[in-house]
């Protein structure tokens, strides 16, 4: 009877010892387990699968937010694949409390019977997708802040973007922050961690006040690579600046010293009288095509310097030459409001563009060619017996002196003119003998034949005044090279 007593004593306890094993069966989540706060004691595979798909639809569903003062951006955890895998985690959250030795699994299964087990699922993110993100994010903001440009629309409108602030983003501390939220599965901020920070100078309202085009300039060149790059460069170089009601603004000042140094290349300039290669040839182009769009745009002229001679890209009387340390193109803001450069480059054209308030517009403004003399060449003759041609000829040609008139017709109907003198110096021809008797020869034939042209000429001017006075009659003064804002000439491609 002991022994019986005994039996059944052994069956009851290993019973016991066995009743987990007995309760959670071979393919069922384990008695007292809770999966992310959810009771999932006793679930089959497929309903288990089923509650981890329904979780990563909620995921889905959710987002990161990234922010940084006025930056706010967010990123959806589905474009993320921010979510848990439901065949691997069925297989982990089934194996818990069975993955172990006998005594380590039956631990286990008591411990959740009694007291309860938790397992949390495994998220997995896109390692390669955030990282674009964090990039992405990065380019957007890494603009300097005076670098957005301006929209000009057909009707001479201007608008300009929203500001954005230039920062510079700390990638590898954002990853980490982001990787912690993304994990967690649930929706939240992250705090963008940022290395340095500026914000422009040119303010929202100062944005609102420029709204209109007041003056335009196109001019039009050769696509020769040194010279090209040195006009882009020097557009760049004034593009974007802000010049307030009496400030003056210094092409110089603006572009720095045109050296090789500075990235300028060697291009043909002006040199005593002679086109030659140097450094920045070129960025006169840049000069006389902001001087123009100033004249329309009625602005006051306090320095700007013509050329050696007239160049091809612009109407004669109407260039603006500069030189490092020496010769500067300026003006000043005469207006009420602010204006704002921005300069235009494309293969073969540049624009500049004077930006404003439609209080300053012009009504019409043109730019007119008032007076214009020619200034005779001479010709020089030489000997040089070292020589070894008979006669070499260096041709001249006749200068010029010009003069050309601002005008602009203000809103309230007065009108702001100046006038730019021109003055362009006569080449004179050279022409170098070996032999001094054949140069005296020579020189003596030109002078007679001179003599004698002169005669008929002479002749002609007398009778032609007097038949003017006795008609009382005299010619009519013409204007010429008149150019318009509404409707600029094009202008042919060359010049220094």
């Amino acid at each position: 009877m002991k022994k019986i007593a005994i039996a059944a004593a052994a069956a009851v306890l290993l019973g016991a010892l066995s009743l987990p094993f007995l309760c959670n069966g071979h393919d069922r989540v384990i008695r007292g387990l809770t999966v992310d706060g959810v009771s999932a004691g006793g679930m089959s595979r497929e309903e288990l699968t089923g509650l981890i798909e329904a979780k990563n639809e909620a995921i889905a569903g959710r987002s990161l937010t990234v922010e940084h003062g006025p930056i706010r951006e967010t990123w959806s955890y589905e474009a993320l694949s921010v979510r848990m895998d439901p065949e691997k985690e069925t297989a982990r959250i089934l194996a818990v409390g069975r993955d172990g030795s006998v005594l380590s699994d039956w631990a286990a299964q008591w411990e959740a019977l009694l007291g309860g087990l938790s397992a949390q699922l495994r998220i997995s993110y896109d390692a390669d997708a955030l990282d674009k993100a964090i990039r992405t994010l990065a380019a957007e903001y890494s603009t300097p802040p005076e670098a957005v440009r301006p929209h000009i629309a057909g009707d001479g409108t201007v608008t300009f973007p929203e500001e954005k602030p230039f920062i510079e983003i700390d990638g590898e501390r954002l990853r980490q922050a982001a990787e912690a939220q993304l994990l967690s599965g649930r929706e939240g901020t992250v705090e963008i961690p940022v290395v340095a920070e500026k914000f422009s100078s040119f303010t929202k309202e100062q944005r609102e006040e420029i709204n209109r085009v007041l003056g335009a300039y196109t001019t039009y060149f050769s696509m020769d690579p040194n010279r090209s790059s040195n006009i882009a460069r020097a557009a760049r170089s004034v593009d974007g600046w802000l010049i307030r009601p009496g400030d003056s603004f210094s092409f110089n000042d603006a572009t720095g010293l045109r050296t090789r140094a500075n990235g300028y290349l060697d291009a043909p300039v002006f040199l005593d009288g002679k086109l030659v290669p140097d450094a920045g040839g070129g960025v006169c182009q840049v000069s006389t095509t902001l001087f123009n769009a100033v004249l329309l745009a009625g602005l006051q002229v306090t320095e700007r310097t013509c050329h050696f001679a007239p160049v091809a890209y612009v109407p004669i009387g109407q260039d603006a030459t500069v030189a490092d340390n020496y010769l500067d193109f300026r003006f000043v803001n005469n207006f009420s409001k602010p204006v704002y450069l921005c300069a235009v480059y494309e293969p073969g054209a540049l624009t500049m563009y004077v930006l404003g308030n439609r209080a300053d517009e012009p009504r019409s403004s043109a730019v007119l060619e008032t007076e214009q003399k020619t200034i005779p060449h001479k010709t020089v003759y030489k000997v040089d017996p070292v020589q070894q041609e008979a006669k070499k000829i260096e041709e001249g040609n006749d200068g010029c002196d010009v003069t050309v008139i601002q005008r602009a017709v203000r809103q309230d109907g007065t009108i702001y003119s100046d006038s730019f003198r021109s003055v362009y110096d006569a080449v004179d021809t050279v022409i170098t003998y070996k032999d001094q008797k054949q140069m005296e020869a020579d020189r003596k034939a030109a002078e007679d034949a001179a003599k004698k042209a002169a005669a008929p000429a002479s002749e002609a001017g007398v009778k032609a005044e007097a038949a003017a006075g006795e008609t009382g009659q005299a010619a009519a003064p013409q204007e010429t090279g008149q150019k318009t804002a509404e409707n600029p000439d094009r202008q042919a491609p060359g010049g220094a």
